[in-house]
């Protein structure tokens, strides 16, 4: 993954950085549904650093469409 620029500052500098997975339970499995990161400027004068952003997974998309959908 290389560098972006920073809106902030302007620097090839914005790194993004992983928070969290987001896990559900269905029947008793666990299923990995989202990611969470955000973006965060390596420039210590900058600080600069965006709001977490979710993306949910292939199984995520699956699991936030209704029941009827996912079966028909």
């Amino acid at each position: 993954m290389g560098l972006e620029k920073c809106p902030k500052c302007g620097k090839e500098s914005l790194i993004k950085t992983p928070h969290s997975r987001i896990m559900t339970e269905k029947l008793g499995c666990i299923l990995h549904t989202a990611d969470e990161h955000s973006f965060d400027c390596l420039d210590k004068e900058c600080g600069y650093t965006s709001d977490i952003i979710r993306i949910n997974t292939d199984m995520g998309n699956k699991l936030s469409l209704p029941w009827y959908k996912r079966i028909f």
